[in-house]
């Protein structure tokens, strides 16, 4: 059990274990083809280390493991299934109670019925519409993923103190535990909720997201103008100031023709989610896998560094790091297994001590 205070109402103690910084809902959604489950719980994302990390639901079939895997689960792995998108203890129970009625008003109003809401076209672009309640809702429920991901530093994301304070106070204010209070407060609420620099962008849901990440969620720490999330089929940027919002745009991952400042501030576009086209779509999958597989390589080639100079105590020669490398990335053909903490200790372990 933590003494230590929660970091949302800052009163009582961060007594909650298992909280989401990720909802739930979004994260453990099945992936259905023609009404069929192929598999559920299957999440992945990038540790602060730089390795993949996976969560395995219990739904998830013996014949999909092995296709991933290429081979059966062992207690090593059962022993590392946990859940990268949860935290202990950085909130008390009534705190994770009053974020729940707002994940609960997202999932049934919006999630779940997103299909089905309309869309409708603005210069050249489609967006589905919704209503200032649900939107006032929606915006929240982003904003506070993107909280809970700073005060818990998830995938090495981070905001500047000010920033996290401006959002921790926002939704301190807003949320409720009862839910017909949540919806007054964010009717009252609205004007400010909007001043928030949020852009959300999905895939267009009348495909139902056959092309979406697989359930993978990224929160990338170094693009910050705006900062660019990606959770699921959903992609956000966020302007934590001005200042930065009036400087150059430092990248959508390909999205730049489709995305303009005015979708962060105009009110005309208050109440509309763009909906990014099919082939833009799949190019910033592209995007946005090459950048992370960069990422990959830089820190799995610093990691070896360092485990071979505590080692040996000297570097290793520009050609043994281009073995290991080499052997890391080709060595296994499955999805989970390649670059995962126990995949670089295999071949870490034969290129620095074998």
């Amino acid at each position: 059990m933590s003494s230590m205070q929660c970091t949302l109402c800052l009163n009582a103690e961060a007594n909650k274990k298992g909280s989401h910084i990720v909802s739930q809902f979004i994260v453990s959604k099945m992936l259905a083809n023609k009404g069929k489950a192929r598999y559920r719980e299957i999440g992945s994302t990038i540790s602060s280390r730089g390795f993949s990390e996976f969560t395995i639901g219990r739904d998830v079939t013996p014949e999909k493991i092995l296709e991933l895997f290429g081979r059966e689960m062992d207690e090593n792995d059962l022993r590392n299934n946990s859940n990268p998108y949860v935290a202990d203890y950085f909130l008390c129970t009534a705190c994770e109670d009053r974020l729940q009625r707002l994940e609960d008003i997202v999932a049934s109003d919006f999630y779940n019925k997103l299909q089905n809401i309309p869309q409708v076209e603005k210069n050249e672009n489609k967006f589905i519409r919704i209503g200032e309640e649900l939107d006032s809702a929606i915006r929240l429920f982003f904003i506070s993923i993107l909280w809970r991901a700073a005060v818990t530093k998830f995938g090495d994301f981070e905001l500047p103190s000010e920033s996290k304070e401006k959002l921790r106070s926002l939704l301190d204010r807003v949320l409720s535990k009862e839910s017909s209070d949540l919806k007054v407060n964010l009717m009252l609420n609205l004007k400010e909720i909007r001043s928030h620099r949020l852009m959300i962008m999905t895939e267009n849901p009348t495909n139902g997201h056959a092309d979406k990440t697989d359930n993978a969620v990224n929160f990338d720490p170094e693009t910050t103008t705006p900062y660019f999330v990606s959770i699921n089929e959903f992609v956000i940027g966020y302007y934590d100031n001005d200042s930065k919002f009036n400087r150059a745009i430092n990248g959508y991952y390909g999205l730049e023709s489709i995305v303009h400042r005015s979708f962060f501030k105009n009110e005309k576009y208050y109440g509309h989610i763009l909906i990014v086209p099919d082939a833009k779509w799949l190019g910033w999958k592209g995007n946005m896998v090459k950048k992370f597989a960069q990422r990959y390589a830089q820190e799995s080639c610093d990691n070896f560094k360092r485990l071979f100079i505590k080692v040996h105590g000297h570097e290793p020669s520009k050609q043994k790091i281009q073995e290991f490398f080499y052997d890391f990335v080709n060595g296994s053909e499955y999805t989970l297994d390649k670059y995962t903490l126990q995949n670089f200790a295999v071949y870490a372990h034969k290129h620095i001590i074998e």
